[in-house]
C-alpha cells in the first residue's frame, strides 16, 4: 500500500512549531515527509498522510508504556519493524 502525501497546511504547520533560534534542531526530509533532526537523528516528523511520528525512547519494551489511550501507538514504517 502506498503512503500518502501529508497535507500541504499539516506540512506548513509542522515546519512553523519547529524552533527557529535553536542550531541543534535541523529541518530535513525523510522519504518526502518533513522531519526534525537532533543530532542526525530523527526526533520528529509527519508520516503517511496526518499521522505524527515522536521518538520517545530507544527501549522498545518500555514504549507501550508511554502510550496513552488517546490513539497513540508505536511507529511501524514496515511489519516487524517499530
Amino acid at each position: 500500500m502506498a503512503w500518502q502525501k501529508s497535507p500541504p497546511a499539516l506540512v506548513e504547520s509542522f515546519v512553523a512549531s519547529l524552533p527557529e533560534d535553536t542550531p541543534a534542531v535541523e529541518q530535513r526530509s525523510m522519504f518526502g515527509y518533513p522531519c526534525a533532526f537532533v543530532g542526525g537523528n530523527m526526533v520528529t516528523g509527519l508520516h503517511d498522510g496526518a499521522e505524527l511520528i515522536v521518538r520517545g525512547c530507544a527501549d522498545g519494551d518500555a514504549a507501550p508504556e508511554l502510550l496513552s489511550d488517546k490513539g497513540e501507538s508505536v511507529f511501524h514504517p514496515m511489519p516487524g519493524a517499530p
